[in-house]
């Protein structure tokens, strides 16, 4: 069973081309003005079978694959590397974004690492902002596990938008990473997160 904080089935801002986002319950890490505040108790909130996610993104039509944020997956990586076995085994990519800077030795980590093709590493640091869309701060580093090549660099991929507003139900909200400015600004027009 997987703690899960939110889902978004098609994104163009957390990986290239369209993913299938997942956000995982729970962290340790607690960066100073993380994106995602919500996602650090690792009390249940979504909880949900990893074999009925796994059929959900591959009866997903148009993604090039998932993209693993949170919270900290690295903390659920034994569930997770059933999840990126099953999706790389089907032809789509698998991306992680993490705040361990160097990937601990788990077993069960190492074998998430290795169903995945990037890993953006590296706790998110305000005092370094970072100019590339996926990329929070400017010491997060882009890791090839496997040297895997199916994900362009996003150090020079010019096609992912660093926001995207997606509607939920009724809402809109602000995915990605926007500015503080653009944040604002969003947050004083339309409400919500």
């Amino acid at each position: 069973m997987l703690n899960i904080h939110d889902i978004i089935k098609k994104s163009r801002v957390n990986g290239h081309g369209t993913r299938y986002t997942i956000w995982v319950q729970g962290c340790d890490r607690r960066c100073p003005e993380c994106f995602n505040p919500g996602t650090h108790s690792h009390n249940p909130n979504k909880v949900i079978d990893v074999r009925a996610l796994i059929q959900d993104v591959l009866n997903t039509p148009g993604i090039d694959g998932i993209t693993l944020s949170g919270g900290e997956p690295l903390l659920q990586a034994k569930e997770l590397s059933i999840l990126a076995k099953a999706v790389q085994g089907a032809g789509l990519t698998v991306m992680i974004f993490t705040g361990y800077s160097k990937m601990p030795s788990n077993p069960d980590v190492q074998k998430l690492l290795r169903y995945t093709d990037m890993v953006i590493a590296g706790k998110f640091d305000p005092t370094k902002p970072s100019k590339v869309p996926l990329i929070g701060s400017s010491n997060q580093r882009v890791i090839r596990p496997n040297n895997s090549k199916r994900i362009p660099n996003p150090l020079t991929d010019t096609t992912i938008p660093r926001s995207e507003v997606q509607r939920d139900g009724k809402k809109l909200r602000l995915i990605g990473f926007p500015t503080k400015e653009e944040a604002e600004s969003f947050k004083a027009r339309f409400g919500g997160e």
